[in-house]
């Protein structure tokens, strides 16, 4: 008897150390909404928003943890309307279709983080939201690539028809 109970113990022990997504976690006290994303093929990303503007951004297992790959100011369109977004959610409930493709993790400022199972039309217009607010974080890589070949073939076309006039 006290065997079959000490392997139900460790049973349940073991069952509560399960990796199941942490969700937004150590956000700043500023964090106008944390929302961390997790999907069934294993992609992972979270986006912060301070009351300031400042956004945070992590892809990945760093989006888990908080380690962000970006923090930078948001677009201030896409930061208010973010912002009237969460405001608009109020102390309800933020729906979800109950899928588990996609589970969204959300906290808005001090509130406990909220589940939902996916799709959400509510969540999609603030990611959405977010992610035009960040795409500042994707400059650098954009710089990066090569102009195409017919971009540049256009470009010098019309530099050499302007010198021939």
């Amino acid at each position: 008897m006290i065997r079959e109970l000490s392997a139900v113990m460790c049973v349940g022990v073991l069952a509560g150390c399960s990796s199941a997504p942490l969700g937004p976690s150590g956000g700043s006290r500023d964090a106008v909404v944390d929302v961390f994303m997790t999907t069934d093929d294993g992609r992972l990303a979270r986006w912060v928003l301070e009351d300031d503007g400042t956004m945070h951004f992590a892809g990945g297992h760093a989006a888990r943890n908080g380690d962000w790959q970006w923090t930078g100011a948001g677009d201030p369109t896409e930061v208010d309307k973010i912002k009237r977004v969460v405001q608009a959610w109020g102390d309800r409930p933020i729906p979800g279709d109950g899928t588990n493709h996609v589970v969204w993790h959300v906290r808005v400022g001090d509130d406990a983080v909220q589940q939902i199972h996916g799709v959400s039309a509510p969540i999609q217009t603030m990611w959405l939201a977010l992610d035009t607010a960040g795409r500042e974080r994707l400059r650098d890589v954009f710089d990066r690539v090569p102009e195409g070949d017919l971009t540049k073939y256009m470009r010098e076309r019309e530099a050499a028809a302007q010198v021939e006039e």
